[in-house]
């Protein structure tokens, strides 16, 4: 791991303490050396360290994601933009110990591609990075805090950087149409509550190289969805009224959240698409300890990204992660290595199947299965004899990756 997150003895009486040791994208072993934050926090009785423990869980995803989003959509296209629709303040303020926000985790990780990158590694000449912030105060602590930001790092020239006094549905509006269809773009949407409108959403998820990363406040949504008086909210989210004629339920009056994230995500027109679940810690109300808070999915249309965003989402939710606080912030569905193996053992057994290594993962990417969990799934099903691997990516005997062709023998 690249960073830890880890529950301290208090070093306050009743007071828990996390220490977040941030450590750079590009693998500098010094943090001291790097001038990056280690920071310790101690949290108020009315404050939850979940809460904050999960803040750092989409900056960390964000931040991985970024790391790869950025060489890969670099090496073909001259402008890339990045837009964080719910800024804030651009700091996490950890009872008085500061942390980046989002915006400066994604603009440290953009800024330090396009100064650090090695030369092989081409650049795009201009980023535009537009962060939206509809509050006053908080709008003017934003431009505080990246000018400051700027200053420091020695912002890359390449670097466009605006910041929009607006709410993030009109914002969008705006940005949309002074955007190039086909051009590279990256939607961070992290609202309090309601995502915007589901047509907006749609415009984004039209144009094939966008993506969006955002927070369905699953919890928030579900208690008001049969609330009569949000329909006007629902209805702007999920575009029409059909949600009111859909059964989600799960028994005991709960909404099967699966039913409904797979109901909100299908109809953006994403064709991939990955959720993330957030559970309430056991410090943040104990009625509901357990259940899902949020969700946080990446909408895209491209099976790379896809597969970018499922590592940087596995390497946040692997077993023995400290972040784990809220018990269980975890990939939808959970599959062991295992259960892979018997659904791809139960589907692909004795059909005599020639399928490239890669085009088999994207035909089931609705396993949510990382490239790791593959090959063993693989390895486990040629020791059985039931595949054979033909090598046209891989040198090595044995090895599977790329286009290499699986085999899934008749006898």
């Amino acid at each position: 791991m690249h960073r830890k997150a880890e529950i301290l003895t208090p070093r306050v009486e009743g007071k828990p303490t996390i220490c977040v040791t941030a450590v750079d994208v590009f693998g500098f072993e010094s943090v001291a050396e790097q001038g990056l934050a280690t920071v310790s926090v101690v949290c108020e009785p009315d404050e939850n360290l979940s809460f904050h423990v999960n803040s750092q869980l989409k900056h960390y995803i964000l931040q991985d994601y970024l790391s790869a989003w950025l060489p890969i959509m670099g090496s073909f296209a001259d402008t890339l933009t990045y837009v964080d629709c719910f800024a804030g303040t651009g700091i996490c303020d950890f009872n008085g110990t500061l942390a980046d926000g989002s915006p400066l985790v994604a603009l440290r990780t953009i800024n330090r591609f396009l100064r650090e990158a090695p030369p092989t590694v081409r650049r795009p000449s201009k980023v535009n990075v537009v962060f939206v912030e509809v509050k006053p105060e908080r709008h003017g602590q934003l431009e505080a805090a990246i000018h400051k930001f700027a200053e420091a790092e020695q912002l890359d020239n390449r670097i466009s950087c605006s910041v929009l006094r607006d709410d993030a549905q009109s914002a969008l509006s705006q940005i949309l149409p002074q955007t190039s269809p086909t051009a590279p773009a990256f939607y961070f949407i992290d609202p309090n509550y309601r995502l915007p409108d589901m047509k907006l959403m749609r415009q984004l998820i039209s144009r094939k190289k966008t993506e969006v990363f955002a927070n369905f406040m699953f919890y928030e949504i579900v208690r008001n969805m049969a609330n009569p008086l949000d329909n006007e909210n629902m209805i702007a989210l999920f575009g029409d009224d059909q949600y009111q004629t859909i059964d989600f339920g799960a028994g005991s009056d709960h909404y099967a959240w699966s039913k409904v994230i797979d109901f909100y995500a299908m109809r953006t027109g994403a064709q991939y698409y990955i959720p993330f679940q957030v559970c309430f810690g056991p410090d943040e109300n104990a009625r509901l300890q357990g259940r899902i808070k949020y969700a946080l999915i990446h909408l895209s249309n491209h099976f790379t990204a896809f597969d970018k965003m499922l590592t940087a989402m596995h390497k946040n939710s692997e077993p023995g992660n400290s972040l784990r606080v809220s018990l269980g912030p975890t990939l939808f569905p959970t599959l062991d290595d295992n259960e892979l193996t018997n659904r791809v053992e139960t589907k692909y057994q004795r059909t005599g199947i020639r399928i490239p290594f890669d085009v088999l993962r994207k035909e089931n990417w609705r396993f949510y299965a990382s490239e790791k969990s593959w090959r063993h799934c693989l390895k486990d099903l040629m020791k059985k004899k039931l595949v054979q691997f033909h090598p046209v990516s891989s040198k090595r005997h044995g090895a599977v990756s790329g286009d290499d062709i699986v085999e899934f023998l008749k006898e």
